[in-house]
């Protein structure tokens, strides 16, 4: 099987003088005919010439052109060896009174009927065939076998019989196409990192979308952050060994607010339930913590500064997400098991007590006490028949940041009707219905 490239590179190089090269498109050899040690790396410059008998696969003799004679039509058993399926035709009048289903190739019934063939089409590994090796060849084997269902009388009109029918394969296959294709080993090289500006710390709301300064938080409500990584290797996550708030942009600056400490425990969810870490990807950590003020100011502007670091994706006593569950009273990790978090209450040992890491801040976000105004329109039963009463409710600002709950004001206005009954007096309480 010759396969010529005059037919695309005529046009192209026409001009060469030297004739053109009839390659085969593959070779096949019952032993190796290529030294594969010869094409490593390793043993030479890649500029040595070629060894004569490599030169002669590369480059191999055309094969004289003989015609090929006609054959004529046999009237007996066929058998085809293609690269992964065998077929086996049996012409009808090899035998008289051949019935089909008395004619099977190992456990193989015939697949295919015409009028002269019967065909047996299956793959190499399929109707029990079985393998060996012979002369350093592939050989695939089966039994194909006539059984007819014998008569009463004295004679037989049928003959049984059974044949070996044998595939052989070259264990060597050489393509003419296929290229030296290098094995690289993977190897993980551990550097510190100089550049850390593509961690961030973000302010999100609960969506987890970027919020601007002026968007900011209200108390009461949690606050939600996201730190993240630009990319973790396999097998790494990120961490938030600790985080605080400060009101200044500067991260050594004083008072500070510790949210998260101790190598990843979240402090903060000791004292508010809002306080928690949320799911995330591996490069990313979403967390969030109640929102508040800092005592004696009314600044609203503040700022989380967070270490941040890239460890094992099993979580450790110095690696871990560790929140404080109020209704079970225990520490509990976020993605690994509650055992690291063990020393949240205490102070969890480093291996490296002068380990430090780089310390991320986020832009500044707001906190804020002022509720807009809002009207409450309160109906109660009727006290008698025919009464009703309505109240409007509006809340004031607080005058001090030492208040820790919002003050109120109850307004109470009677709608008297034609007839005055006395005025019930009314409590904050009891308009919306409190104990």
């Amino acid at each position: 099987m010759n396969r010529s490239r005059t037919g695309y590179l005529k046009d192209d190089y026409s001009s060469f003088s030297s004739p053109y090269l009839h390659l085969p498109a593959f070779q096949h050899s019952r032993s190796p005919l290529v030294d594969k040690e010869h094409f490593l790396p390793m043993h030479g410059t890649g500029q040595e010439r070629l060894p004569e008998n490599m030169r002669k696969i590369l480059i191999p003799v055309a094969p004289s052109q003989t015609p090929a004679t006609p054959r004529k039509r046999t009237r007996g058993i066929i058998v085809m060896c293609k690269l992964n399926k065998m077929l086996v035709r049996v012409h009808k009048g090899f035998t008289a009174y051949v019935e089909p289903q008395s004619l099977t190739l190992g456990t193989c019934e015939v697949n295919k009927l015409t009028k002269h063939y019967f065909f047996f089409l299956y793959g190499l590994n399929q109707c029990g065939t079985k393998t060996k090796r012979i002369n350093n060849r592939m050989v695939y084997y089966n039994t194909l076998r006539y059984a007819p269902m014998m008569t009463m009388g004295p004679v037989r009109r049928v003959t049984p019989f059974s044949l070996s029918i044998e595939c052989h394969f070259n264990r060597y296959h050489y393509s003419y196409k296929i290229g030296y294709m290098p094995r690289v080993e993977i190897q993980e090289v551990y550097k510190p990192m100089k550049n850390m500006a593509n961690f961030t710390l973000t302010p999100s709301n609960a969506q987890w979308e970027s919020i601007s300064p002026s968007e900011g938080y209200i108390i009461g409500h949690p606050m939600y952050f996201v730190a993240m990584a630009p990319t973790v290797s396999e097998g790494k996550r990120l961490y938030v060994p600790s985080c605080y708030v400060t009101l200044s942009r500067s991260h050594t600056s004083a008072p500070r607010f510790m949210v998260i400490n101790n190598f990843g425990c979240l402090t903060d969810s000791k004292n508010s339930s809002q306080s928690q870490f949320f799911a995330s990807e591996k490069n990313s950590l979403r967390f969030s913590t109640g929102a508040f003020l800092f005592q004696g100011t009314m600044q609203k502007h503040l700022y989380m500064h967070c270490e941040m670091t890239v460890e094992s994706e099993s979580p450790t006593p110095t690696a871990k997400s560790c929140a404080f569950n109020q209704r079970t009273s225990r520490w509990e990790e976020l993605n690994g098991s509650n055992d690291v978090c063990s020393c949240c209450d205490s102070k969890c040992p480093s291996s490296d007590p002068d380990a430090s890491h780089k310390v991320i801040s986020s832009g500044p976000f707001s906190s804020d006490h002022h509720v807009k105004s809002l009207e409450v329109e309160v109906t109660k039963p009727p006290l008698q028949p025919g009464e009703e009463v309505h109240a409007s409710v509006t809340t004031e600002p607080w005058t001090t940041a030492e208040d820790s709950q919002v003050k109120g004001l109850a307004v109470v206005e009677e709608e008297e009707e034609e007839e005055k009954v006395p005025k019930t007096h009314l409590i904050f309480e009891d308009v919306f219905g409190l104990d």
